[in-house]
């Protein structure tokens, strides 16, 4: 069952993030009332071109990677669209829908009808 709540872009990332920090992109933890700790969420984001070097072994390419990176920065530019703002750091307090299942989440939507 997928469980809808209403809350907020709480902490919002650019950088280092992911496991062990060797991920590059955006991160955003959101929190709702009565989440107590809330959720977090790493939309797009792949493994930092610095700190973990391609292996020939490897199931992606450095094809992979760069349509990744592309691809993301496009979502992040579309995030700050919808929430009419121009920094990423603009969108702590930004409302947003957040979708739940199983105690899992699932994805997030700005309410843009609300801004």
């Amino acid at each position: 069952m997928i469980e809808t709540v209403l809350g907020k872009i709480s902490r919002v990332k650019f950088g280092h993030v992911g496991y062990q920090d060797c991920m590059f992109g955006l991160e955003l933890t959101f929190a709702w009332p009565g989440a107590g700790i809330g959720c977090g969420a790493l939309p797009g984001v792949f493994w930092d071109p610095n700190k973990i070097k391609h292996h020939k072994n490897a199931k992606w390419t450095e094809t992979d990677r760069d349509k990744c990176f592309i691809k993301h920065m496009r979502y992040v530019s579309n995030l700050l669209h919808e929430a009419k703002v121009d920094d990423v750091y603009k969108l702590k307090g930004i409302p947003v829908e957040i979708k739940i299942e199983n105690n899992t989440f699932k994805d997030f939507r700005i309410l843009k009808e609300v801004i």
